[in-house]
């Protein structure tokens, strides 16, 4: 017998706390209220700069960050993101390329417009799930030594 929780559990959120940095409000909204709903906690920057003053007061509670990639100012919060206190970054893109050819950065993950809510929903639960399994290893490495 098959577990159908199993097949959607990718849509439930489990209390994670997602920053997301929109420039659109309705975008910003939309998506505070999809992700709200189904279990996540959300923290909404209107840009960069804004996002990494809220990501500094609060980068241990934050599991995953959420942008457009076509922000000025985004590459200094994607270098304090993911080497400060390494946090795993979902970057929205029209760019065809970047999907081919994603940035290298540890916990990165591309997601190309126009995406469809249950690929967002994909995409953050594979992003989250692989940074707590990186997390679970480098812990368990750590008990080893």
């Amino acid at each position: 017998m098959v577990n159908k929780n199993r097949q959607t559990d990718y849509l439930s959120g489990r209390e994670e706390t997602l920053l997301i940095i929109d420039q659109d409000y309705l975008m910003r909204e939309l998506l505070s209220d999809i992700l709200t709903l189904n279990g996540y906690n959300v923290i909404l920057a209107l840009n960069p700069a804004h996002a990494k003053m809220i990501y500094h007061s609060k980068k241990e509670t934050i599991d995953l960050v959420l942008s457009d990639i076509d922000f000025e100012g985004l590459g200094s919060l994607i270098s304090d993101v993911t080497s400060q206190y390494p946090t795993p970054m979902l970057i929205f893109t029209k760019d065809k390329l970047a999907k081919k050819n994603p940035p290298t950065f540890i916990g990165f993950t591309i997601l190309q417009k126009p995406f469809d809510v249950l690929e967002l929903f994909k995409a953050i639960r594979k992003s989250l799930d692989e940074n707590n399994a990186t997390a679970s290893n480098q812990s368990a490495g750590h008990h080893l030594a």
